[in-house]
C-alpha cells in the first residue's frame, strides 16, 4: 500500500496505525514527506533518528501508551487486589507486543503475579481469545496497545462485559466505548514546527527543527459507571 502511494506521487504520507505502517512507509521513500502517529516510542522501533532531530523525511507523534505497561498492571491489580492471575492480550506479530510483555512480566514477578498470555492474530479469534481467559482463571485482563485492539474497541468493551472480566485498557477511546479503565501517556512529538504550514513551508516532515516537549505525566481515565470488578 505505501509503494501504491509512492507511485502516485502524493505530496505527503500520514501514517496512521501503528508502529508497523510507519515503518512500511519509511521504507517505501526517502524523498515524500512522511508524519506518523504510533503508540511507542519512534526512535527505540528505528522510525526517526531522535527525538531532537527526526531526520530524514520522516516526522510524527508519540502517544507513549507501549511503556505504560507497568502502571496498568499496578492499577488493575489496585482495582482487583484478590486476582493472582492476570491474562494479558497481546495480538500476533506485533512490532511492540514483545517490548509490552516484557514490560507486564517484571510487574508481574514484584506483585507476584501469573501472567497468562492470550495471542489473537485477527477478529475470528476475540471470542476465543477471552474464552481462554475465563478458562485459565484469570481475575482481570490487561489489553495491549496496538491498532487492531483500537479499532476493535466496541467488541472487546462487550466482551469483557459479556465475560464479567475486569479489563485495563490503553487508550481512552476504549474507555468512552464502555470499558472499565486506561492508563495512557502525554503526546510526545518531536515536530512541534511542523504545524506552521506559513512559516515553515516547504518543510513538512522533513526536520524537526526543536527540542521534544518534556513528557507529562501519564493520563488515566476510568468509566466510573462501571467502575466496579464483579461480585465474587
Amino acid at each position: 500500500m505505501a509503494d501504491v502511494l509512492v507511485s502516485r506521487r502524493v505530496a505527503l504520507i500520514y501514517a496512521v496505525g501503528g508502529t508497523e505502517v510507519a515503518l512500511a512507509a519509511k521504507g517505501a521513500t526517502q524523498i515524500i514527506p512522511i508524519v506518523f502517529t504510533i503508540g511507542g516510542d519512534p526512535v527505540k522501533a528505528g522510525v526517526v533518528a531522535s527525538l531532537n532531530r527526526s531526520g530524514g523525511n520522516v516526522t510524527g507523534t508519540s502517544f507513549l501508551t507501549v511503556g505504560l505497561g507497568t502502571k496498568r498492571l499496578e492499577l488493575l491489580y489496585e482495582l482487583v487486589p484478590r486476582a493472582s492471575v492476570i491474562a494479558v492480550l497481546v495480538q500476533t506479530g506485533s512490532a511492540i507486543a514483545e517490548e509490552q510483555l516484557s514490560d507486564l512480566q517484571q510487574a508481574a514477578n514484584a506483585l507476584r503475579l501469573r501472567l497468562v498470555v492470550v495471542a489473537v492474530t485477527g477478529d475470528a479469534d476475540l471470542e476465543l481469545a477471552f474464552a481462554k481467559v475465563a478458562l485459565e482463571g484469570a481475575g482481570a485482563l490487561c489489553v495491549t496497545a496496538g491498532a487492531f485492539f483500537t479499532s476493535r474497541r466496541d467488541k472487546l468493551v462487550a466482551l469483557a462485559a459479556q465475560h464479567r472480566i475486569p479489563t485495563m485498557y490503553p487508550r481512552q477511546e476504549q474507555v468512552a466505548a464502555g470499558g472499565l479503565m486506561s492508563q495512557c501517556g502525554a503526546v510526545l512529538s518531536p515536530w512541534r514546527d511542523v504545524r506552521r504550514p506559513h512559516s515553515q513551508r516547504g518543510k513538512t516532515g522533513r526536520s524537526a527543527g526543536r527540542v521534544a516537549e518534556q513528557i507529562r505525566a501519564g493520563h488515566q481515565s476510568q468509566n466510573r459507571k462501571s467502575a466496579r470488578p464483579p461480585n465474587p
